[in-house]
């Protein structure tokens, strides 16, 4: 872009990574909370507009597309690009990624707005982040999901008790699945999807 002029990279680099991160220290904690959640409430737009593209899809209504690669990481799969919902041309594309270009991605986004939330799901928009999380398949975001709930919640006794007995059902659940569910590539369903 600036041919090796290293002043002008610099200063770009300090204008457009600096100068937003300083508007955000100085905003007061009213600011900070109010961007907070317009940050929120623009992912929840953005992901709910990806699953209701999926739905039409998945109903089969064809909606007009294109075909877009990755500028930078030449590892993943030409992706079909629905302007609010992004499916990679794989033969076993069937995890939810929205607008990101990895369900893990969307996953860990989806865990942390929830965390950031306090897991109230009395609101429509964590709702739309748990919907999101469970068709990521993303292990990663799980896991970042229960961590999540159990700091949330580490004093509270009934919730101890009740991650214990959850924790067993989702074991037997898993169990289940991965046994008795075969995935497209011939594997355990769990395996396929959550822990490749």
């Amino acid at each position: 872009m600036f041919k090796g002029d290293t002043i002008l990279i610099k200063l770009y680099s300090f204008f457009v990574l600096f100068c937003p991160l300083l508007l955000i220290y100085m905003m007061n904690f009213e600011e900070k909370v109010k961007l907070v959640n317009w940050t929120l409430n623009l992912y929840a737009f953005f992901f709910l507009m990806s699953l209701f593209t999926l739905l039409l899809i998945f109903v089969g209504i064809h909606i007009p597309n294109t075909i877009i690669v990755h500028p930078i990481n030449e590892t993943y799969p030409p992706f079909l690009n629905y302007y609010l919902l992004l499916v990679p041309m794989a033969e076993n594309a069937t995890r939810f990624n929205s607008v990101l270009t990895e369900p893990g991605h969307l996953g860990m986004f989806s865990a942390m707005f929830l965390y950031i939330d306090k897991f109230q799901f009395k609101k429509v928009r964590d709702i739309i982040f748990l919907i999101s999380l469970l068709l990521s398949f993303s292990f990663a975001g799980y896991v970042l999901f229960i961590i999540g709930l159990i700091i949330a919640n580490v004093s509270n006794k009934h919730f101890v008790k009740r991650l214990t007995g959850a924790t067993i059902l989702l074991v037997i659940v898993c169990g289940i699945l991965e046994t008795n569910v075969e995935a497209p590539n011939g594997e355990g369903v769990i395996s396929s999807l959550i822990l490749s």
